[in-house]
């Protein structure tokens, strides 16, 4: 799949693990918040006021006001497809 890329050996493997990284942490994620945990979001939104000075990222603050969910299930195809539209452009850009 990656053999006539003309991407290096190294950027090969980036990009699967690149790749791997994604779909399990999607993955991870989907599990914990399917497992029937009701306290899920309460612990999402614990780590995230721990996490993140929402000064700085009203944006982000406005979202989840609004009740967006940072790891709702359509995000996962829009996400992936924009880490292969970057895997694209990189192939792209190496190629002779």
């Amino acid at each position: 799949m990656l053999a006539d890329t003309g991407l290096s050996e190294p950027e090969k493997l980036a990009v699967i693990e690149t790749l791997d990284g994604f779909v399990r942490g999607a993955a991870w994620t989907s599990v914990d918040r399917d497992a029937g945990d009701a306290g899920w979001a309460a612990k999402r939104d614990a780590a995230l006021a721990e996490l993140v000075n929402f000064d700085d990222y009203p944006a982000l603050a406005r979202a989840l006001l609004a009740g967006a969910v940072p790891s709702a299930p359509d995000t996962f195809e829009l996400s992936l497809q924009r880490v292969l539209d970057g895997i694209a452009a990189l192939i792209d850009a190496r190629a002779p």
